[in-house]
């Protein structure tokens, strides 16, 4: 509530709203000299509007006595607060469900985010506007409008990005303000402003972030660190001992069929495949796929797969990452086929592919070879009423085609076209991770 609410600049309150404008930075000399300023004032009054015209009260600052110190560069941009439950939160958020609710689409929206297909690492909302969420991870799921300020690690060509967003984020804050009456002058808004200098003097907002910082939360992530770093070795070991019981069984017989040799990890590939099926015969699959033309004329030994495990490299932060794609009539009782980035000669861009089937199949010279039954996607005309910056709207025609896995790049979360009327046309969601924002390139 003071007239210059900011801990790091002197911006008057009338002005948070104002990303585009440069203000007079705090620092430890001049607001020690307000301060002293302060004390000979020649009265009450004109001490107290001296104090006011720089957002102070009448109180020595213990910092200040500190060597090499500066608090007021100190204070750093957090994420969580500012944007997750700050300007999201609290609120666009409501304004957005109050704005559904008068032009009655309030129950379309969460009958749509209800329907959103499963992917790993993202939250599910079954009733997306009658809960009340307290957590900033759920807001951040909500609408990953943010990913910019949140990379791990960043550049001056991303740092130059962002502040074209922020830019924009300020012409569209300047119209809801015109549109819907919203007031946007509260200290969370006016932080962007401080963002790009806090990138370039602290680095990634990842390192001064209070989401780990806050109670037990800290401890709770060493924690969850280990346990995860556990199940993955475990997990190694498993599908380890998995390979070499069926490389036993083939050797032992003949005859033998084994289940699940395509869970190896071969540090050659970047994909690894699960849930497998025994070694089998085109008869089986085309006897139990009878009626859909996608599955006729098998003529070689193939081992089915359900799961795939895609690794590849994030242009994040260049660390390698996992995709963890189903292909599966029965996923916890649902039917659930994956979409996937496809390395190929053709100039689309971003090109998808609807996942239909896995398999190994083994040549006559006895190689095995990883492919997909998969349906390319296609560029589609139609458009939603609402459109977004690189907003990407794929058809999936009726045929289907074989690739081979290696030509697989990574995972890709497409929706569904909610009003479309049409059961082919999906959009690729670029806000799924910041590999995929950055390799969408909006």
């Amino acid at each position: 509530m003071a007239n210059f609410p900011c801990p790091c600049c002197l911006v008057p309150q009338e002005e948070l709203h104002s990303l585009s404008k440069e203000f007079t930075l705090r620092t430890t000399a001049t607001m020690k000299q307000v301060y002293e300023n302060a004390l000979v004032a020649r009265n009450k009054t004109e001490q107290e509007n001296l104090l006011k015209s720089f957002g102070l009260h009448l109180t020595e600052n213990f910092f200040w006595s500190l060597s090499h110190l500066d608090p007021y560069r100190s204070y750093t941009y957090d994420v969580l607060h500012c944007d997750d439950l700050g300007k999201w939160g609290k609120h666009l958020y409501p304004l957005l469900l109050q704005v559904l609710q008068e032009r009655g689409y309030k129950g379309r929206f969460a009958q749509n985010m209800a329907s959103m297909p499963p992917w790993s690492g993202l939250k599910h909302f079954p009733h997306v506007t009658t809960s009340d969420y307290t957590d900033g991870q759920s807001y951040y799921d909500i609408l990953k409008y943010r990913l910019m300020a949140g990379l791990h690690c960043t550049t001056e060509e991303r740092i130059s990005r962002l502040n074209g967003y922020i830019k924009k984020y300020e012409c569209f804050c300047m119209k809801i303000t015109k549109e819907h009456g919203k007031k946007f002058d509260f200290p969370k808004q006016h932080a962007c402003v401080h963002l790009i200098d806090d990138l370039r003097e602290k680095g990634t907002t990842n390192h001064h972030t209070t989401r780990l910082g806050e109670g037990f939360h800290q401890e709770l992530a060493r924690i969850d660190e280990n346990q995860e770093a556990i199940a993955l070795i475990q997990m190694r070991v498993d599908q380890s001992d998995r390979a070499r019981r069926a490389l036993a069984e083939e050797q032992s017989s003949e005859t033998s069929d084994p289940t699940d040799e395509g869970n190896e990890f071969d540090p050659d590939q970047h994909w690894s495949c699960g849930s497998s099926t025994k070694w089998t015969t085109s008869r089986v699959i085309e006897d139990e796929m009878k009626g859909d033309r996608r599955y006729d004329k098998f003529d070689a030994k193939i081992c089915w797969h359900h799961c795939l495990y895609l690794t590849y490299q994030s242009l994040e932060d260049w660390t390698e990452r996992r995709d963890i794609l189903q292909c599966n009539r029965s996923f916890h009782g649902h039917l659930r086929h994956d979409f996937v980035l496809v390395n190929t000669t053709d100039s689309t861009d971003l090109p998808c592919a609807h996942l239909y089937d896995l398999f190994t199949c083994k040549s006559l010279d006895g190689k095995k070879h990883d492919i997909a039954l998969v349906s390319m996607l296609k560029h589609s005309s139609w458009k939603p009423n609402t459109l977004w910056d690189g907003c990407r709207v794929y058809e999936e025609p009726k045929e289907s085609q074989l690739v081979f896995m290696k030509y697989f790049i990574r995972g890709a979360y497409m929706s569904p076209g909610f009003d479309s009327g049409k059961q082919n046309v999906t959009y690729l969601v670029d806000t799924s991770d910041y590999d995929m924002f950055l390799r969408a390139r909006n």
